[in-house]
């Protein structure tokens, strides 16, 4: 069996045992989704590209360390907007004016943002927890996966309305799970907002 015919997760421990060639699988796998996927978030063709050999050599470096069920995807998603988020965090504190900096206490916010961001990432994957298997399914294809709704129809073999109505629900729900935690929940609302 061809190495393109192999699951993620056969490949990754196929690497692992020493077969390092399976990274050129991997990377002719992803690569071009993760590409398309960026540049429609940042608008800027070179810096998607630099994010997107950052993403794939993070997973060269960390490939041991990993374990997917099956597929890769989610896990490489995932750094790719977290990537996106920090880019877009760095280039909002750029517009900083230096005046209103805080030079009293430089790294109070940053490590606050650290708390907080850990605090909110349990938060938010205990309320997952709390979706029904298809709706959690279809919530993750669409947030982690960047998927449209149409690919998601496809996939599920659901009407484009269903899937619609599930991902509106999931998002009920996580803020209904979500609303004790309202000093936080704005800051997920911003990050949140960027994949909407």
């Amino acid at each position: 069996m061809a190495f393109k015919d192999l699951p993620d997760s056969v490949l990754l421990q196929r690497w692992k045992d020493g077969e390092e060639q399976v990274f050129n699988t991997l990377f002719d796998r992803h690569f071009n989704k993760l590409l398309q996927y960026t540049a429609n978030r940042i608008a800027d063709t070179e810096l998607a590209e630099e994010i997107v050999m950052d993403i794939m050599m993070r997973l060269w470096q960390k490939h041991t360390m990993l374990q997917v069920d099956s597929s890769l995807s989610p896990w490489l998603f995932r750094a790719i907007k977290n990537s996106i988020i920090d880019h877009k965090r760095k280039k909002a504190l750029q517009t900083i004016a230096i005046e209103e900096t805080d030079f009293e206490h430089p790294s109070t916010a940053s490590l606050e943002d650290q708390y907080n961001t850990l605090e909110l990432q349990q938060i938010y994957d205990k309320s997952l927890k709390l979706l029904s298997p298809q709706r959690r399914k279809v919530f993750e294809l669409s947030r982690q996966q960047g998927k449209t709704i149409k690919e998601i129809s496809e996939e599920t073999n659901l009407s484009v309305s269903t899937v619609k109505q599930h991902i509106g629900a999931s998002l009920h729900t996580l803020r209904y799970t979500m609303q004790p935690h309202t000093d936080l929940v704005y800051g997920f609302i911003a990050v949140f907002s960027l994949f909407l």
